[in-house]
């Protein structure tokens, strides 16, 4: 916890450290895209609606970096700097570890798992997947494909992957369905 022993130079540091900890949130291509708002209750929150609800508690995120007193009084700016990336870095990872543990188990209460069982990952697999998730459509009907978060090594993978002919008639018929579902749900029924 930073102590400064003066308050007005204290609340301005932290804010200031706040700052560059959602800057990097901003910029960074996993929590860029995630909506975040500051609330006062201490939960739970429902993040499933409906019969079978799944209320989830609220969790701390811990970041945890290290800056001396004499970097500090000092002005050592490049230490103070490597305080920043460092805080920000152990916030993403916290925030990361939370996340993936929560779409776990909002996954799993909807019925939205696919456990591939140790198989290599293939373009049915990924078609599977496509049929599980809800996707939009912008105002042409272009499919807006939700964000896949996946490890370096898989992404090699995904562009290593050969469609067949099948497969892409497959992926075609999803997309119609979906859109047609997309349509239904936006229509509005008026009244003379």
């Amino acid at each position: 916890m930073l102590s400064l022993d003066i308050p007005d130079y204290e609340s301005s540091a932290i804010r200031f450290i706040n700052e560059v900890l959602q800057g990097f949130l901003n910029v960074d291509p996993l929590f860029s895209g995630i909506e975040r708002s500051i609330t006062v209750h201490r939960g739970p929150i429902r993040n499933v609606p409906g019969e079978t609800p799944l209320d989830q508690s609220m969790f701390a995120v811990r970041a945890v970096a290290t800056l001396t007193w004499d970097s500090v009084r000092n002005g050592k700016i490049e230490e103070y700097t490597r305080f920043l990336v460092d805080i920000s870095e152990s916030q993403r990872k916290s925030l990361a570890r939370h996340l993936f543990r929560r779409i776990s188990e909002i996954t799993d209460i909807t019925g939205r798992t696919i456990d591939a069982k140790g198989q290599l990952l293939t373009a049915d697999f990924i078609l599977d997947l496509l049929e599980k998730v809800e996707i939009g459509f912008d105002d042409e009907g272009n499919p807006q494909y939700p964000t896949l978060v996946v490890p370096p090594q898989l992404i090699k993978r995904l562009q290593e992957l050969k469609i067949t002919p099948e497969q892409e008639q497959r992926h075609k018929q999803i997309i119609e369905e979906k859109r047609a579902r997309f349509n239904a749900s936006k229509r509005t029924r008026r009244l003379s």
